[in-house]
């Protein structure tokens, strides 16, 4: 659920990328735009693309938006794609692209009336993400470091070892 800052929902498509554009830069640290947005027939969308090359998630973002009540149809598109290069999340250098077809938003309001864009669902898609395990275990010792400081536990060294359970999953 994305929050969209702002009490009315976006109609025409340029107001709708504009809205995503804003929304997201509240959550990600990248000048310039983040969201193109191209459509023929609105709210028939061909494709939302969403690009987070050099972005950071170093600090702590926003809580997501609650929707309170009903969500009602806003749009669909055939096409989204985010994709990232040299992406910083806490430090952490990471790789991401992410590709989904069909996808159906709704839109509904928060608890201050404020308008939230939902993906109400998706036919089908595929996420891939990439980091170095040498840096998540550094990120995981850092990270987790800091809370076991709290109670005089000194995190020295984190092994990380991964493995595919499924398609779908990992352990």
């Amino acid at each position: 659920m994305i929050p969209l800052g702002r009490k009315d929902f976006p109609s025409p498509k340029d107001d709708l990328a504009q809205a995503l554009d804003a929304a997201l830069h509240r959550f990600v640290q990248k000048s310039g735009r983040i969201v193109d947005l191209r459509s023929r027939v609105f709210p028939l969308v061909d494709e939302i693309r969403i690009n987070l090359d050099g972005a950071k998630f170093d600090s702590p973002t926003p809580p997501l938006a609650k929707v309170e009540g009903e969500t009602k149809p806003a749009f669909e598109a055939a096409l989204v794609t985010v994709s990232g290069r040299h992406i910083s999340v806490y430090g952490v250098a990471i790789d991401l692209r992410m590709e989904t077809r069909d996808v159906v938003f709704h839109k509904g309001a928060d608890a201050k009336g404020d308008a939230v864009l939902v993906a109400q669902r998706a036919r089908e898609g595929q996420l891939v993400l990439s980091a170095a395990q040498i840096d998540l275990e550094e990120a995981i010792r850092r990270i987790a470091g800091e809370r076991a400081r709290l109670y005089g536990i000194d995190l020295e060294r984190v092994r990380l070892a991964m493995r595919a359970r499924s398609r779908r999953s990992l352990a």
